[in-house]
């Protein structure tokens, strides 16, 4: 997990979003939509982490979703919301 957890964080920063908490089982970003922007994002195919956790989940849940959005902040109306995504 810690691996998948760096892997994301990574490819949060490249995609210029913040992290402002991490925990072991997920972190709090500026992003929305974090999961569906990273995969779709220009280094989505060296995203091995992401993709065999994503394939484990299927098989174990049906569900081949990797983050859930736990939270979502609302800081001002003129910030960007602030979410918080849990491992699924």
């Amino acid at each position: 997990m810690r691996s998948l957890l760096g892997e994301l964080l990574q490819e949060t920063d490249k995609l210029g979003g913040r992290v402002v908490s991490v925990t072991t089982d997920g972190f709090i970003t500026d992003l929305d939509n974090l999961e569906s922007n990273i995969l779709n994002s220009a280094n989505s195919d060296q995203l091995s982490l992401l993709r065999e956790y994503r394939k484990m989940r299927e098989i174990l849940s049906g569900d081949s979703n990797a983050l859930e959005l736990k939270h979502e902040y609302k800081t001002s109306p003129s910030e960007d919301n602030i979410d918080s995504y849990l491992f699924s």
